[in-house]
């Protein structure tokens, strides 16, 4: 019951971005607790948020979308000033540019995309001719004109492979974020209604950013299982067992204070395959926010992006199906993915279903990048193939891991093992 009230009242958080963030206090630099917690508890942890039910995460449904002002042309190394006195045609252009640039920051999983020569004279410059459509939510004002463009994906993907840059896809870890802020001498575990001026930038940034957050309702079950101080010690088994009702892949601790015009922000970031920490600032609460997410969009794409290269035949069992049901939505979450080129069911028996697919990116990738999707669970480690020393129980002799004639892509041998969970 509560679980279904929190993913309810997170769905839109989880399409769009998120909520918001801030409040006063007074400037202090909050002591890092190195004497964490052991390896083998945060496994446990994590475990107990990634098993049972099943973790979720977030499609972003608008990764080729973005709007861009004049604040923005600066990607695209255009003076906004100079920019007003050209007439609404180069403008409009160079607005589109600019959106553009935010589309391959977001895909790329960082900014240095849009700062990369061959990419702005290759891809950027052809912005317009990429658009499926475009709209002037603002044109004219004091903040100048303001445009939303759709770019096409699939250009998008291939430009971005093409001058060797990774595509970080749509089906992204879902964050939950605990936000703890500093208030006289203590730090207060504070939420979107506590304190809608924090919630509010931290949401614009992770929309920006493509980043799938989940809000923590904040109602008297998360208060009497969390509180400042735990964020704080960082105390692991409360932040797991406080945060296992919302589902999600990752959890992030944000810590803020700020004195004046200076604000600052201590992230750490928890996920199954390992944590990353590390502090922003800025004069204002919305900087260090944005630098913030701007961190963590790099970090989670350096390890979920797919990076281009040859395509691979990969074989993956999934078993545990409920019946052709089951088998259509696996198919279609799994075409979904920018990393599957193809998909071609081989063969569906009783609860399980094989699939031979082409996968776009290193083949050592391919288990990750294929557990993304929330209907699989992985079940164990690859079956070797047989001709390299074993012959899977049940199949023998077969020899289906071979690549079939006329596919010239490299056939990867071991079979990777899902499990079903709705």
């Amino acid at each position: 019951m509560v679980k279904e009230k929190a993913t309810a009242q997170n769905q839109g958080a989880i399409r769009v971005g998120v909520k918001r963030l801030t409040g006063p206090g007074g400037w202090h630099s909050f002591p890092r607790m190195h004497a964490r917690p052991l390896v083998r508890l945060l496994i446990l942890v994590f475990a107990v948020l990634l098993t049972g039910a099943g973790a979720h995460g977030g499609r972003v449904d608008q990764l080729y979308t973005a709007e861009a002002g004049t604040e923005d042309l600066g990607l695209v190394g255009v003076d906004p000033e100079e920019a007003k006195q050209t007439g609404d045609r180069p403008l409009r252009r160079d607005l589109m540019r600019a959106a553009l640039a935010r589309v391959l920051i977001r895909v790329a999983g960082t900014a240095e995309v849009a700062a990369d020569a061959a990419m702005q004279e290759g891809l950027i410059e052809r912005a317009p001719s990429l658009a499926n459509q475009f709209q002037f939510l603002n044109r004219g004002g004091p903040e100048g004109p303001r445009i939303r463009v759709h770019f096409d994906p699939a250009a998008v993907r291939e430009g971005l492979w093409r001058s060797d840059w990774p595509v970080w896809g749509a089906l992204r870890p879902g964050i939950l974020v605990w936000v703890a802020q500093r208030n006289g001498g203590s730090l207060e575990l504070v939420g979107p209604d506590d304190s809608p001026e924090v919630f509010e930038p931290l949401r614009r940034a992770a929309a920006r950013s493509g980043l799938p957050l989940v809000l923590p309702l904040m109602d008297g079950t998360d208060r009497r299982s969390l509180d400042g101080r735990d964020l704080l010690l960082e105390d692991w088994a409360a932040i797991g067992e406080a945060s296992r009702r919302y589902d999600a892949e990752a959890v992030l601790i944000l810590r803020l204070a700020g004195k004046g015009d200076r604000m600052r922000a201590e992230w750490v970031l928890q996920e199954r395959q390992g944590g990353h920490a590390f502090t922003t600032s800025g004069p204002h609460t919305d900087q260090a926010l944005a630098n913030g997410m701007k961190a963590v969009l790099e970090y989670l794409a350096r390890k979920h992006a797919v990076h281009p290269g040859e395509a691979s035949t990969v074989r993956m069992v999934v078993d545990g199906l409920p019946g052709l049901g089951g088998f259509a939505r696996v198919e279609r979450a799994l075409s979904r993915l920018v990393a599957v080129q193809t998909l071609a069911p081989e063969r569906v028996a009783g609860d399980e279903a094989r699939f031979r697919l082409a996968f776009r990116g290193p083949p050592q990738d391919a288990a990750r990048i294929l557990g993304l999707v929330d209907l699989l669970e992985p079940k164990r480690e690859p079956v070797s193939a047989p001709g390299q020393g074993e012959t899977e129980t049940g199949d023998p002799g077969q020899g289906d891991e071979q690549t079939q004639g006329g596919d010239d892509s490299r056939t990867v041998d071991p079979r990777l093992i899902f499990t079903y969970r709705p």
